[in-house]
Parts: structure tokens; C-alpha cells; sequence
């Protein structure tokens, strides 16, 4: 409330900012660094630890999505909320109102599962929210790039410089795993008793992890056939040679083996 207050007496001058497209580059800057002093060692190890369960953090793309987590959505032990929730409630009062409207948006964000409906490469996105049922347009340069018409993405939709834009990384979902996913959430929030923007905004890493499952349940099953419904396998055979030059000369008569780079067969090292 003192902190509501300070900031409903604050001059207007301090509210005046330039908006453009690195608008809210500083605000992002100083609630990332609130991170670094309000969560310890341990928590943070815990957090991460939470999110990726028994998976490495093994590339960019990952360790960016569990810091997005930790800021939107975990709730820190010794805080009891959100880091973005302990910004506004530490230095709400000395934040614009239109800096505090977006991070109070951000607050309530959460990673949703969507379609995209169209792209304008080089500028964004027409998504269908698959759980709400919304539709709109995110600008985001580098998804309209890499996405297609109907893929399935999981990702956080905020408001931003240039409108509604996508927060940390989006884990792109198969056109064939959009189904079973939207499934197995529908089960999981019934089986939890929650409201889905409740179960979104709690539930992320378990939703990422079986998107996960599902995609290598679908490679594991996949199964290569002849127009005979014969199963096609790759497979190698290795053999120890008791006479290598009856084998080479053997090989060399044989019309289905070719020379390849200079090299009549290539041989691999028994390590």
C-alpha cells in the first residue's frame, strides 16, 4: 500500500520516457539484477534443478527459457512470490505507471500453447491460442523465420515496444504433437482441480518435459516399410577377416562395391 501510495504522488515529469523500440531495455535490466540479489545460491540451484528435472542445460536457447521461469512464474522460498512480484514491491514506487503496468502484465504472464494461423516473415506472427481460444498478431522477427503455417508453439505472450510480442524462447511442437499435448494438459489440469491460467502459469516445466516425451515417443515409433509392407532396418554387420587378401581380392570382384575417393573400400579401426 505505502508503495501504491508513493507512486500515485510521484511528479508526472519522472514519468515522461521516450518509447521506441528499447523502451522498457532498462526495466528489463534492473528486474534481472534484482535476481541476482534477492534469490541465493541455493535457490537458484533449486529453481534449476525444478525446471529441468534430470535434462542437461545444454545450450543458450535452455538456460534463457529457465531464467524466463524463474523471473515470471517460480516462487522463491524465502520470498513467497514471484521475483517479477518482489520488483514492484521493493521499487514499484520508483518505476513509471506505464513501466508498472507492463511489468504487472508480465507478472501474470504465462507459457501458453498455440497455432500459428499465418506469418509475415521478417516481422511476426499470427498465433491461435489453443487453450483460451484467443487470436492475434506478435511481432517477433526471428519465429517468423523459422515457424510455418500450422506448427504448434509453446511460448509466453507480453506486451511490449511494439505491442504483444514472445518472452524467452519458443519450443516449437509438431503439427502431429499438438493433439496428444493438448490431451495430456486437459487430464493433468482436470487431475490438479485448477483453472487453466492456473495451471499454465504453474505448471510449465512439467508441460515442457512431456512435449519432450511426446515427441520422442512419436520418433521411437516410427517405422520404415517397402511398398511390400516388409519393415525396412539400418543396420551393420562386422566381420573379423582370417585372409585379408583372398577378402580384398574377393570384394574387388564384386560388382556391386565401387571405388570411392581413390579407395577401394573404406576400413574402420577395430577401436
Amino acid at each position: 500500500l505505502d508503495s501504491d501510495e508513493r507512486a500515485r504522488q510521484a511528479p508526472r515529469e519522472q514519468a515522461a520516457v521516450t518509447r521506441g523500440s528499447n523502451e522498457f531495455e532498462g526495466l528489463r535490466k534492473r528486474i534481472g539484477e534484482l535476481l541476482g540479489q534477492v534469490l541465493t545460491e541455493r535457490e537458484k540451484k533449486l529453481a534449476v534443478n525444478e525446471f529441468f528435472g534430470d535434462e542437461r542445460m545444454d545450450d543458450k536457447g535452455a538456460a534463457i527459457s529457465v531464467m524466463d521461469w524463474i523471473l515470471h512464474d517460480w516462487v522463491a522460498p524465502s520470498l513467497g512470490r514471484t521475483v517479477m512480484e518482489e520488483f514492484l514491491v521493493r521499487r514499484g514506487s520508483r518505476i513509471t505507471g506505464r513501466e508498472r503496468e507492463m511489468v504487472e502484465s508480465w507478472t501474470r504472464s504465462f507459457v501458453g500453447l498455440y497455432e500459428v494461423q499465418d506469418l509475415t516473415a521478417g516481422v511476426g506472427l499470427k498465433l491461435k491460442d489453443l487453450i483460451l481460444g484467443e487470436t492475434f498478431f506478435v511481432h517477433d522477427v526471428n519465429m517468423s523465420m523459422k515457424l510455418a503455417r500450422w506448427d504448434g508453439l509453446l511460448t509466453r505472450v507480453v506486451p511490449g515496444e511494439r505491442g504483444t510480442e514472445l518472452a524467452g524462447t519458443g519450443l516449437t511442437v509438431p503439427r502431429h504433437g499438438i493433439g496428444p499435448l493438448r490431451e495430456w494438459m486437459e487430464e493433468d489440469r482436470r487431475n490438479a482441480g485448477l483453472e487453466w491460467r492456473e495451471y499454465l502459469k504453474g505448471n510449465w516445466p512439467r508441460i515442457r518435459r512431456r512435449s519432450f516425451e511426446i515427441a520422442a515417443n512419436w520418433m521411437e515409433s516410427l517405422r520404415l516399410a517397402n511398398s511390400d509392407g516388409e519393415e525396412l532396418l539400418f543396420s551393420k554387420a562386422v566381420y573379423g577377416m582370417i585372409d585379408e587378401a583372398a577378402v580384398i581380392g574377393a570384394l574387388r570382384n564384386c560388382s556391386v562395391f565401387h571405388p570411392e575417393d581413390g579407395q577401394d573400400f573404406v576400413w574402420l579401426d577395430e577401436r
